[in-house]
């Protein structure tokens, strides 16, 4: 079943599960012409409602990821990495498809080639960042509960022969 046409006119697409609240999966979509970001509500049969605007400005970012609840407030958030300070901001959803105020909660990570975020695991059900660096290396951010990170470990090598970790 198609969903729509276009597509090819983000620069990237997130799945960060219920981002509004109505206990459906929601889609959010960076605008490469104009680095909006569209909210695309799940219907619950399969599609997706008329996209809104949820944020402007999101070009400034060269990584995005959705870990889902990453701040432990219930409500689904973004990591954002900004292209030009390598700073790591958490935006944290509101619940409704909105935002709370971003949290800065790294620097450095412009020396990773690619950020994302594949849920829990190490079990402590806190949604976890994974990061490959220049040298192919994969490296597992933790979260502590408390919204920190713990030390980072290396998980594996050669992942610099893939264009893209999803």
């Amino acid at each position: 079943m198609r969903i729509g046409t276009g597509w090819n006119g983000f620069s990237a697409i997130l799945a960060p599960g219920d981002f509004n609240g109505d206990q459906r999966p929601d889609l959010l979509t960076r605008e490469r012409s104009t680095g909006y970001l569209w909210l695309y509500r799940g219907n619950g049969t399969g599609g997706l409602l008329p996209r809104v605007r949820v944020g402007s400005g999101w070009n400034a970012f060269s990584a995005l990821a959705a870990p889902g609840d990453l701040n432990g407030d219930g409500a689904a958030d973004v990591l954002a990495r900004e292209s030009r300070t390598g700073y790591l901001w958490l935006y944290p959803g509101n619940g409704r498809g909105g935002w709370l105020p971003r949290v800065r909660v790294g620097t450095g990570w412009n020396a990773m080639t690619a950020i994302m975020s594949p849920g829990d695991l190490t079990g402590d059900r806190i949604p976890d960042v994974l990061a490959r660096d220049r040298y192919g290396n994969l490296w597992l951010y933790a979260r502590t509960p408390a919204g920190g990170w713990l030390p980072r470990v290396r998980v594996g090598t050669g992942w610099n022969g893939l264009d893209a970790i999803f």
